[in-house]
């Protein structure tokens, strides 16, 4: 009652000197509970529901993890199917199609790379990037400019 109840609520029972587990019986508190356990069973119901929202996601994630430990434990060639896995990172392929894409004459440095990586609606940091480039194969702007 304190919690969900009106603030009035509170000091009309301390007026009407209820003591601890005693009946109430008057038709306004009546209401009054009615009211706070409407309120409660509102609330535990939004908290219900968000709870299941974030279940489906657990659920949706759990799925994708279970299929690729299936996949793993019915290979022979674990690491190429892990690096395989790896090599269609979504930022890298981006970043891939944004240098092949580029002026040669004006290479993209990696602070440039990486703005452009906003752009398409991922933040990553310029040391990332140049680590993608490595990993990649990709050199420097200034190796990559065309003369």
């Amino acid at each position: 009652m304190r919690i969900f109840g009106a603030k009035s609520i509170d000091g009309m029972l301390k007026k009407l000197g209820l003591k601890e587990n005693e009946s109430i019986n008057h038709p306004w508190i009546n209401k009054a509970m009615e009211r706070a356990q409407q309120k409660v069973e509102a609330r535990n119901f939004e908290i219900r529901k968000t709870l299941l929202k974030f279940d489906d996601v657990m659920n949706d994630q759990r799925q994708v993890i279970f299929t690729q430990r299936l996949k793993i434990l019915k290979t022979n060639e674990v690491m190429e199917m892990i690096s395989e896995n790896f090599k269609y990172d979504p930022i890298k392929k981006i970043l891939k199609e944004i240098i092949d894409n580029e002026d040669k004459n004006k290479p993209l440095a990696d602070l440039e790379l990486s703005k452009r990586l906003v752009e398409e609606g991922y933040k990553v940091a310029r040391r990332t990037i140049a680590k993608y480039r490595e990993q990649m194969d990709i050199p420097v702007a200034r190796l990559r400019k065309e003369l």
